[in-house]
C-alpha cells in the first residue's frame, strides 16, 4: 500500500459537501488537468486547504509517484463527478492522478490503481468490473484525459492493473528482481543487461520484460 498523508480541506467551506456517501459504488478515475511543475498531490491538498476550500469542487484522494493525500474522508461526498446529487458524487470515491510535467506519470498511474484496489478491497469487493468509473462516466468530460489518450496505459490496461492488485498477484518488483527473472529466462550477459538499463525508459522495460516472462515463461 502507498503512503497516505491526510491533508483534510477545513470543513464548512464549499470544497467539503458536509454529507455522507448514500451508499458505495465503487471507484471514480481522475485526471488532475494540471500539467504545470510542482502540481504534486502535496499542492493539490494544500489548494483545497486555501485558496480552493470555497469552490464547490473537491476528491477524496490525490496521488503522485510517491504518495498519495487525503482531502475528503471516504464516507463524505466529494464534489468531483459533475453529476449533483446523483451516484457519481453521492457513490463513489474520487481518486485524482497527478500528471505534472516534473512527475512520473506511469508511477503515479501505478499507485492509483493500487490505491483503488484497497479501497475495493476494504468495501469487500473482489471483482474491479462495475466498481471502477472514469470521471467521463458521470459527466461525459473528457476525464482522466491521461488514460483516456493512452498514457501511460489505457482504460481496459488500468482497470486489469487494478483486478492484479486485488488478486494479489501483481506486485511492485524491484529492479534488481527484474534482472534476475530476464538473466534467468533468456540468458543475458551483463552488458546487455546494461544497455536495458541504460533505455530512456528502462524501469518500465525491464519490469515488462520480467513481468511477460512470468507470465508466459519466455519472450
Amino acid at each position: 500500500m502507498i503512503k497516505v498523508i491526510e491533508m483534510l480541506a477545513p470543513a464548512g467551506h464549499k470544497c467539503r459537501s458536509g454529507r455522507k456517501l448514500t451508499g458505495f459504488r465503487g471507484v471514480t478515475i481522475h485526471n488532475t488537468g494540471n500539467a504545470g511543475r510542482g502540481a504534486d498531490a502535496l499542492a493539490h491538498a494544500r489548494y483545497l486547504q486555501g485558496g480552493g476550500k470555497d469552490t464547490a469542487a473537491s476528491w477524496h484522494y490525490c496521488v503522485d509517484e510517491h504518495r498519495a493525500t487525503r482531502s475528503i474522508p471516504e464516507s463524505e461526498a466529494a464534489w468531483h463527478a459533475g453529476d449533483g446529487g446523483e451516484p457519481g458524487n453521492m457513490q463513489t470515491v474520487a481518486i485524482e492522478i497527478c500528471m505534472n510535467a516534473d512527475g512520473d506519470l506511469r508511477k503515479a498511474t501505478e499507485n492509483a490503481a493500487v490505491l483503488a484496489a484497497d479501497i475495493l478491497a476494504r468495501h469487500g469487493i473482489r471483482n474491479a468490473e462495475g466498481h471502477l468509473y472514469q470521471h467521463h462516466d458521470w459527466s461525459g468530460k473528457d476525464c482522466p484525459q491521461m488514460i483516456r489518450a493512452g498514457r501511460p496505459c489505457n482504460w481496459p490496461a488500468f482497470c486489469g492493473k487494478v483486478q492484479g492488485y486485488l488478486d494479489g498477484k501483481e506486485k511492485d518488483m524491484t529492479e534488481a528482481e527484474a534482472e534476475k527473472i530476464i538473466q534467468e529466462a533468456c540468458g543475458f550477459e551483463d552488458q546487455t543487461i546494461q544497455f536495458l538499463k541504460a533505455y530512456r525508459y528502462h524501469e518500465a522495460l525491464l519490469t515488462k520484460l520480467a513481468a511477460a516472462i512470468q507470465k508466459g515463461g519466455a519472450l
